[in-house]
């Protein structure tokens, strides 16, 4: 029955090892009767989940590839579901994605792996050409506005990173969630220091830059007509995210499976990015011409302005935190490696041009 998925984890000395547990076991899903529909490639996370009583019983949690196209509509179909909370690789870690109603005012699904301190909300997975109808540029400095006034100038931004959070300025009456807006007394619950703080409501979208992602969220509009979709890191708060698959296993032997799908990606997992992201912010109106970085992160700031062509420069703010990263790779510059995710992107994507 055990069945070691295909480019699942680089390491395949650690594979069996890995996976050999009383917990759970992977096999093929066409062999399991309930997942016989379900297209080649698909496997089978099955864990024994705990029941009233002292009783178990097996809980099958379906694992899905990125780069297969017959997935992708799966994954969507999973994105959409408001009693369903995921996980899905990207670039440098495991993050859990979950979808939120116009709505909804409390995070319940994301509090199924970790609480958020006061005044924190939740990161927004967003496409490039929904975030250019939300923002509101007119809040933001007249020298910075290009970079934000289309779809076009958006997706520049998130490709030369290429994954980043933008905290950028929100229009009022939008379809979005107050659970992952911030406004400005959310920062004052959150003791944040005055170069943090900002003056009008703000959205944290995080995107990174992937053909066949993209993809799948533009799949997933189509399925999420009233909300739109939270992600952030897979990890309770405090402790280190997930940022292989092996890592999903050994959250689940220590805590059990929250999550109810995983997306994972035999392209970019054998990239060892290891860290969570850059957020950074345009200044507003009135504000410095510079950017503002309120956590710094694998992208390297200076090199990233370069790319993007920015004439101005940058600030760490005061009380910018640090993302979260693998102890062995602290202190390294993890640019190229977010580069090498990248060439890997657009080489795979070249090549399907190609065939």
């Amino acid at each position: 029955m055990y069945e070691t998925p295909p480019n699942m984890m680089p390491d395949q000395e650690d594979q069996e090892q890995a996976y050999n547990s009383p917990q759970y076991y992977i096999m093929d899903a066409v062999s399991h009767p309930d997942f016989q529909d379900y297209p080649e490639g698909v496997h089978l996370l099955v864990f024994d989940k705990s029941c009233e009583g002292n009783e178990t019983q097996r809980q099958p949690v379906p694992i899905f590839d990125a780069r297969k196209e017959d997935h992708r509509g799966l994954i969507a179909q999973h994105y959409s579901k408001y009693d369903e909370m995921g996980v899905v690789h990207g670039v440098g870690l495991y993050g859990a994605v979950w979808p939120v109603r116009s709505s909804d005012t409390t995070n319940v699904a994301g509090e199924r792996v970790k609480e958020k301190p006061p005044g924190e909300k939740a990161p927004i997975y967003i496409l490039p050409e929904d975030l250019a109808k939300v923002i509101d540029v007119e809040q933001i400095h007249d020298d910075f506005r290009q970079y934000f006034e289309n779809e076009q100038a958006i997706k520049g931004l998130y490709k030369n990173a290429p994954a980043i959070h933008l905290i950028v300025p929100v229009k009022e009456n939008t379809d979005i969630s107050s659970v992952f807006i911030t406004y400005p007394e959310d920062l004052v619950k959150k003791g944040a220091s005055e170069e943090q703080h900002l003056s009008v409501p703000t959205i944290s979208a995080f995107y990174w830059y992937d053909p066949d992602h993209e993809r799948i969220a533009a799949m997933t509009k189509e399925y999420l007509q009233d909300g739109n979709i939270a992600i952030s890191s897979f990890n309770k708060h405090g402790e280190q995210p997930a940022w292989e698959f092996k890592d999903l296993l050994k959250y689940i032997e220590a805590n059990g499976c929250p999550f109810d799908y995983v997306v994972h990606d035999p392209l970019i997992e054998q990239i060892s990015v290891g860290s969570s992201f850059v957020q950074i912010a345009p200044p507003l109106k009135g504000e410095d011409a510079c950017w503002k970085v309120h956590r710094t992160g694998p992208t390297a700031i200076d090199k990233y302005l370069e790319r993007i062509q920015s004439e101005h420069g940058y600030k760490v703010v005061e009380g910018a935190t640090e993302a979260a990263r693998k102890d062995e790779l602290r202190g390294q510059d993890l640019d190229s490696a977010m580069l090498a995710a990248l060439d890997a992107v657009l080489s795979r994507q070249q090549q399907e041009e190609v065939e």
